[in-house]
């Protein structure tokens, strides 16, 4: 027998109501369709009794069909609703032990499956229609191939430009600060310059993304505040995915190898590497590209970007 639930996704300011489950994972308010209840009658009852709200204004966004361990697949009926009487209260719930409001650069922050994060991005990331091209972020260790591949995927594009925050830091030529341990340099004035060059592809991005141009954007970004701050100067603005390209130490010891002298980073490849592994960062996805080359790597992410996007 066929399982029919109905969603309320409820948006607010780009946030969306999710709700945390005994078992410790989150989802959008769900309640079964009852015996000869009509999918917004079941929208109703679950907004009064499990929200405290009455429902002024709905949108039907669509019918989700998800596996269920091997059985018939569950049917899911998610509405979009913007528009209530009442404070949205998520209390006494016995399916339910605590609500939230998250935007979509805090999913990560919550045990969110991808069924949800699909239902989410379609309700949120795709309506009203975002203005500007899709920007694509590759990050990962030096030595991981980020530029070349950023590079490739612009020209796998119609119309695509490509952003390398190195080459933004490279522009300060007097007082100068490595970002590396390892040189000689003023942490401070690193740490200062490194943010410049954020707020510098931010501002550039935003311009091509805005003219219909698609973006690559190729960085190391340590730490999730970095990513952060990246993130918020795109919110509204476009589709955003982030790819992690994590080959394993061999292979970044090899490519760091053969790049060109001054580029070459030694320990600190692996360094990096390890922060990758540890900073608890989840956002976007992860390839071990270790095997692939840069035409395969390209491709991958070409057929993953929408499995990647944070905005």
């Amino acid at each position: 027998m066929t399982t029919i639930f109905v969603s309320a996704l409820c948006s607010d300011r780009g946030r969306a109501l999710l709700a945390k489950k005994t078992n410790g994972a989150w989802e959008l308010p769900t309640t079964l369709l009852g015996d000869g209840e009509s999918t917004e009658d079941a929208l109703r009852r679950l907004l009064a009794d499990m929200l405290g709200v009455e429902l002024k204004q709905e949108e039907f966004l669509d019918t989700f069909y998800e596996q269920t361990g091997g059985g018939p697949p569950a049917v899911r009926n998610v509405y979009l609703v913007r528009d209530w009487l009442g404070t949205p209260q998520l209390v006494g719930h016995d399916a339910y032990v605590e609500g939230r409001w998250l935007t979509p650069t805090e999913w990560s922050e919550v045990e969110l499956d991808e069924a949800q994060r699909v239902i989410l991005r379609s309700g949120l990331c795709a309506q009203p229609a975002l203005p500007g091209a899709m920007i694509t972020v590759v990050t990962g260790p030096a030595a991981s191939g980020k530029t070349t591949v950023a590079a490739r995927l612009c020209h796998r594009l119609e119309r695509a430009a490509h952003i390398e925050v190195d080459l933004l830091r490279d522009m300060v030529i007097a007082g100068y600060a490595s970002p590396n341990p390892g040189d000689e340099h003023d942490p401070i004035a690193a740490l200062e310059q490194t943010r410049l060059a954020t707020a510098n592809a931010i501002s550039l991005a935003r311009n091509f993304s805005l003219a219909g141009y698609e973006v690559a954007i190729d960085a190391v970004i340590e730490t999730s505040e970095g990513l952060d701050e990246l993130l918020a100067g795109f919110a509204g603005l476009a589709p955003v995915s982030v790819i992690t390209l994590m080959p394993d130490s061999l292979t970044l010891q090899s490519r760091d190898a053969v790049r060109d002298p001054d580029l070459r980073l030694g320990q600190r490849c692996l360094e990096l590497r390890r922060i990758y592994e540890t900073n608890g960062e989840q956002r976007g996805l992860r390839l071990d590209s270790s095997h692939m080359s840069v035409s395969e790597t390209v491709t991958w992410i070409l057929a993953n970007r929408d499995r990647a996007r944070v905005l």
